[in-house]
């Protein structure tokens, strides 16, 4: 990682909480979309060629969505990143809450997004159903504009993020 400013800068401590949590917030997420779907789309328990597949107990493939990751990451410090650290009483590390602040909100967006069947079937296609690498950047694709529907906001690489001008 690379630090421009000062190693402790809440942005970079948030980044680094963000970074360790990548692949263990993303297997929760994939288990909580294959059973939303199951839920949902098949409440009878029908069994079909797809269905079966994803009651297989198998290692999801978690590389398409890394772009997904880290650009919801870099939404949640453009919404809630300062660069101030917080004085914190309790003696626990920054690192540390800013894991549980971070984990907590990944929570809650995945369960907002697990609404969506767009996104379920784009998580599901990506690390389950269609796991080869010639689909990814189309479930890229999806999911980035998935995240500038739902927050409003387009991701740019070298301006960074903006909010999207309503015509």
């Amino acid at each position: 990682m690379d630090f421009r400013l000062f190693t402790l800068d809440k942005n970079y401590l948030l980044k680094e909480a963000q970074f360790q949590q990548k692949n263990q917030l993303l297997l929760e997420l994939v288990t909580r979309v294959r059973n939303t779907y199951l839920h949902e789309y098949n409440p009878l328990g029908l069994k079909d060629e797809v269905i079966e597949t994803l009651i297989q107990p198998s290692t999801p493939r978690l590389e398409c969505l890394y772009n997904f990751y880290f650009e919801l990451a870099g939404i949640y410090r453009f919404k809630y990143g300062e660069n101030q650290l917080e004085f914190l009483f309790d003696g626990t590390p920054h690192i540390e809450k800013y894991r549980k602040d971070w984990q907590r909100h990944f929570r809650k967006w995945s369960g907002q997004f697990c609404r969506q069947k767009h996104f379920l079937r784009a998580i599901l296609e990506g690390t389950i159903l269609n796991p080869d690498q010639q689909t990814d950047y189309l479930i890229e694709i999806r999911l980035k504009h998935f995240l500038e529907q739902h927050f409003g906001l387009r991701i740019y690489k070298y301006r960074g993020i903006r909010k999207i001008q309503v015509a």
